[in-house]
């Protein structure tokens, strides 16, 4: 809650991303290698760190894991305009799908291209997240 408030995110978001993600288990480590209670690929933590000013952090920490893993997902919001399925998909699948996704098509608001055009693990992804938000309000 803490790093979701220091970064300006709604911490109901940040907690049902970490549910979501690791079942906050501050050492889970994914199959592709994603690290720590938000699930962050190592080389988007070196790049999310530095652009923090980290000098020293451990995505198996859980405080570093929140802060680089919520400052990515408020880049991602940024990026999508403040759309969380679109920043949500992009947590999941990866930014250049998403922006693939919204190019493929006439222009649709965010919910229904990972409705329509999303991988089904990712529509699923994004579901489970903004639905688990309700427990954290």
């Amino acid at each position: 809650r803490e790093e979701a408030v220091a970064l300006g995110l709604p911490p109901d978001l940040l907690l049902a991303v970490a549910r979501r993600e690791s079942h906050f288990r501050t050492h889970a480590r994914s199959d592709k290698g994603a690290v720590g209670l938000l699930q962050v690929m190592p080389a988007t933590g070196r790049e999310v760190a530095l652009k923090l000013g980290m000098p020293s952090w451990s995505l198996h920490n859980p405080r570093d894991n929140a802060r680089i893993g919520g400052a990515y997902l408020k880049s991602l919001l940024a990026r999508y305009g403040g759309d969380e399925s679109l920043a949500l998909a992009a947590y999941h699948a990866g930014p250049g799908r998403v922006d693939a996704w919204i190019s493929s098509g006439i222009r649709l608001p965010g919910p229904q291209v990972v409705a329509q055009r999303a991988f089904p693990e990712t529509r699923q992804y994004v579901r489970e997240v903004l639905q688990g938000r309700e427990d954290w309000r």
